[in-house]
């Protein structure tokens, strides 16, 4: 099942860079605005401009390399920091790392 998912990683995902423990390393991900969005994961911050939405991005990646919440993506010109990761397990093994990501910079309140 892990092949089968780094395969797809290979032929469909984004090429990142992830930042993890002061080490760089490049990886095939998809980083996508969450769905889910406006309904549940919306959240405003005071900004410039008053209340602004924080939106937040799923992360689906490969187990390795490792990365934690906290760890910095960085997609093009865009920088993202992972708030969660979970590795999702299948026959007692890793298979892929799920997680989400804001812009950095966007401060999450109660995050």
């Amino acid at each position: 099942m892990r092949s089968m998912v780094e395969k797809i990683l290979r032929g469909y995902g984004r090429e990142v860079t992830l930042c993890h423990n002061g080490e760089k390393r490049s990886a095939r991900v998809f980083l996508q605005l969450s769905a889910r969005n406006a309904q549940q994961h919306a959240s405003f911050h005071p900004g410039i401009a008053g209340m602004e939405e924080v939106k937040y991005y799923t992360y689906i990646g490969p187990v390795w390399p490792e990365v934690v919440a906290g760890d910095e993506i960085i997609a093009g010109e865009k920088h993202y920091i992972l708030r969660s990761a979970e590795t999702i397990y299948g026959a007692g093994k890793g298979i892929y790392i799920w997680g989400i990501c804001v812009e950095k910079g966007a401060d999450v309140i109660g995050a």
